[in-house]
């Protein structure tokens, strides 16, 4: 009797074993399952992570910079047809030589003599904002007005090298853009806000 218990109970601890060996391993391969699928997914993410370098270098030309806004025309016709509005503009302006014409997305344009960093660019936009692009702090401003218009003029030394002026829905702006000679008198500018409409 006593043989009998003590193999019915070594069955059920063999038994009991089993089911924990049992147990055990399978938690074993699904950590090992888990553990090939973490690897897996690590490689994946880094796959990710790290880009292509000929991807890199295709993509590096098209988002190095920003294009240029500004458009060149051949003459202020085309300019204002691309803009929809017109721009009377001054033929010449003090002893600069060259006009050049631009349109920035379609909506300002932009009249430039001599040339862009030595001489004297107008503009022109719907709306009131300045549209000069000059943030220079001059030492001189004042409120002119030239025929009924409010024109702002800012500069230095008595000079005049920005103008910025609102008229009929419009904004305008004069700027000289010259480092040997920064500005205009008072009434060169005041010309050329006469004759910019």
């Amino acid at each position: 009797m006593m043989k009998k218990r003590i193999l019915k109970m070594m069955a059920v601890v063999l038994a009991g074993a089993m089911i924990f060996a049992l147990g055990a391993c399978g938690n074993k391969d699904n950590g090992s399952a888990d553990t090939q699928t973490t690897e897996a997914q690590a490689d994946q993410d880094e796959q990710q992570a790290v880009p292509d370098e000929d991807a890199v270098s295709e993509g590096a030309g098209e988002s190095s910079g920003m294009g240029n806004p500004w458009v060149e025309y051949s003459n202020m016709e085309e300019a204002c047809n691309v803009a929809g509005f017109s721009f009377n503009v001054p033929e010449t302006v003090g002893s600069y030589v060259g006009l050049h014409f631009s349109v920035m997305n379609n909506e300002l344009i932009q009249v430039v003599y001599g040339e862009p960093d030595k001489g004297v660019t107008i503009r022109k936009a719907e709306g009131s904002e300045d549209i000069s692009g000059d943030y220079t702090t001059y030492s001189e401003e004042k409120e002119v007005d030239v025929n009924g218009t409010t024109v702002k003029m800012s500069g230095n030394d008595g000079t005049v090298s920005l103008a910025v002026w609102e008229k009929d829905g419009y904004s305008y702006s004069a700027n000289v853009t010259d480092e040997e000679n920064p500005g205009l008198s008072q009434s060169a500018m005041e010309e050329i806000v006469q004759a910019a409409w």
